[in-house]
């Protein structure tokens, strides 16, 4: 919640020069091999679909045209992380607005004709702490989430576009073996 497992390597790092042997290993969410298995589970169905109907509509004598949405297969991907990232950002939005609410009930309790007993007003100094103390741990998640989610999807993508290149490089150069044969 506090960043506190990153001090070590701040610390190594501010007395000497840091080496490839102090990082940390990678995750194994955060390989790009595991975050493309998972994305290929649900983008191959969606190839292999698109294909058939196409097959079908120019069997039929339709134009074939095939529009496959890749945000559609991301969302699909990475919807758990999506939705734990709104609900921090949720709390957070909630959050702000509760430090004016506090702000105005201290005031009624120091008005002089309040009978509330002192202890109210002790406790609205608190969370008067509290509250944007919150904020800033839920903050500082919400960001750290929203980029570990941005880097996998960059990661995806990048593997994705490469995997098509590769594909289309290797079929061009089969055709142009074909092509100098004839």
């Amino acid at each position: 919640m506090t960043f506190w497992w990153f001090n070590d390597l701040i610390f190594k790092g501010h007395k000497q020069s840091l080496k490839l042997e102090d990082m940390w290993a990678l995750d194994r969410n955060n390989v790009t091999n595991s975050i493309l298995k998972k994305f290929n589970k649900v983008w191959i169905p969606t190839i292999e679909k698109e294909n058939k109907n196409a097959i079908k509509r120019t069997l039929e004598g339709e134009p074939v045209i095939t529009n496959i949405s890749i945000l559609s297969s991301l969302l699909k991907t990475f919807w758990s992380g999506f939705l734990f990232v709104a609900l921090l950002k949720l709390i957070v939005s909630s959050l702000i607005f509760v430090n004016p609410l506090i702000l105005d009930k201290l005031i009624s309790f120091m008005n002089p004709s309040n009978d509330e007993p002192q202890w109210r007003g002790y406790f609205y100094a608190s969370l008067m702490f509290i509250s944007p103390l919150f904020e800033s741990l839920f903050n500082s998640q919400y960001e750290y989430r929203i980029n570990l989610i941005s880097m996998r999807i960059r990661a995806c993508l990048i593997s994705v576009i490469y995997e098509k290149v590769c594909y289309l490089l290797f079929s061009f150069s089969l055709l142009k073996f074909d092509l100098a044969i004839i």
